[in-house]
């Protein structure tokens, strides 16, 4: 349905597709890439996250296509991830990235908090930023926290305290107990990135 009325869109993500998944198979540098992503912990990802578009596929009942598009994109999206982590060369400007994402998270749960309360969250009294629900809000930053352990370099080392604390702040802005549940897998993250790169990428 959602194909017949909105042929362009379809078209375009069809032929989009199989151009890429031409290109990556045929072209040596595109199967290098799908080399260094063929791991069990990567599979495992890619397989939990695109479980819901093949649940969608054989649903009976009929979905807008936004979630078409978004669950699609939820599957680029973690490629992409994949793909920049898999480059030893990149993870330092990904783990700078993943620290400003932080930084902007954590200062507009504090704006909620603290100067305009419910200015975005849907919760009264927690602040959730532009995550709008103060439950997600929470997980993101603990996650974003992870990664950025996962990829920081070692030299870095000395500033782990300050970014925790950053990280619970924000989460203690959002009063959510599962935010504080996964707090204590991100200081898990970080005690494993003082093993080694290698241990804490894998795990």
């Amino acid at each position: 349905y959602y194909s017949g009325a909105f042929s362009t869109a379809g078209y375009t993500i069809l032929f989009a597709g199989l151009w890429f998944a031409v290109s990556a198979l045929f072209s040596p540098r595109g199967r290098a890439v799908l080399g260094v992503l063929l791991k069990a912990d990567i599979l495992l990802w890619f397989l939990l996250v695109a479980m819901p578009l093949a649940f969608m596929i054989f649903e009976s009942r009929i979905f807008t296509r936004f979630f078409w598009i978004s669950q699609l994109f939820n599957v680029v999206i973690l490629f992409i991830g994949a793909v920049l982590g898999a480059r030893r060369d990149l993870r330092g400007s990904v783990a700078l990235a993943v620290l400003s994402v932080l930084a902007v998270g954590v200062a507009l749960n504090l704006f909620e908090l603290l100067v305009h309360n419910n200015a975005w969250s849907t919760a009264p009294g927690r602040s959730a930023g532009w995550y709008v629900n103060p439950n997600e809000s929470s997980a993101a930053l603990a996650l974003f926290g992870i990664l950025h352990f996962a990829f920081r370099h070692d030299r870095y080392r000395r500033y782990d305290v300050l970014v925790l604390s950053l990280i619970f702040v924000g989460i203690l802005t959002t009063f959510s107990r599962g935010g504080f549940l996964l707090f204590f897998c991100c200081v898990f993250a970080r005690v494993l990135s003082r093993q080694g790169p290698g241990v804490s990428w894998s795990t």
